[in-house]
């Protein structure tokens, strides 16, 4: 996942990630604060994004550091929440309760964020399912 830094459009991709407000997305989608219609995993949704001037104000997140970690919260104050992990794929989805994740840097300079071994992960690269993965591969 591409994490851009965000408050207008254009939005550009972070070089590292702190305390504030961001979209998370993945080349021409941005993730949403939806549930996906998916339920094999359960998962948020994603919509199609233009970076360069597109009004995105309702799916920004806002990282906090907490505890070695960070929450990720949307507009409403629900958080990202990785549930039902069981072998290789778990549930993403939004909880009034906290949850301290992990954003990792990788080589190719995009984002992981993960939770107990699972990654945020585009199921099918179809952009309708964001759910979690044992493999940071997305």
């Amino acid at each position: 996942m591409d994490i851009e830094e965000t408050i207008a459009a254009p939005y550009f991709k972070v070089q590292d990630v702190t305390e504030g407000v961001y979209l998370i997305g993945k080349s021409s989608h941005v993730l949403m604060n939806s549930a996906s219609s998916s339920t094999n995993p359960k998962g948020l949704t994603m919509a199609s994004a233009n970076y360069t001037q597109g009004d995105y104000a309702q799916y920004i997140w806002k990282v906090t550091a907490k505890d070695a970690g960070y929450t990720i919260q949307d507009v409403n104050g629900q958080y990202i929440n990785f549930t039902e992990q069981s072998g290789d794929q778990c549930s993403v989805v939004l909880s009034d309760i906290e949850q301290v994740l992990s954003i990792t840097k990788r080589s190719d300079g995009s984002y992981g964020i993960s939770y107990n071994g699972h990654y945020m992960n585009d199921f099918g690269e179809t952009h309708t399912n964001v759910a979690g993965w044992r493999a940071d591969d997305n």
